[in-house]
């Protein structure tokens, strides 16, 4: 590896992401969702939408939160 290069992360996207905090009505639990701008710009603080996600099994850590 040369001096100044980068090291790239597989895991990393090549795209922007901007983070929607999302509240869920049946507990008041807040996840943040990972939106695309143009979805982030379209949302209003009032706006419901449906998300799906997967729950952790023993922590209860919300995973791949995603807007339907």
């Amino acid at each position: 590896m040369k001096q100044g290069e980068e090291i790239k992360d597989e895991r990393a996207i090549n795209h922007e992401q901007w983070i929607l905090k999302v509240r869920m009505l049946d507990n008041g639990r807040t996840i943040q969702v990972r939106v695309d701008r143009a979805r982030w710009e379209k949302l209003r603080e009032s706006d419901r939408v449906k998300v799906t996600y997967r729950v952790g099994k023993y922590t209860g850590t919300v995973w791949d939160a995603e807007i339907d």
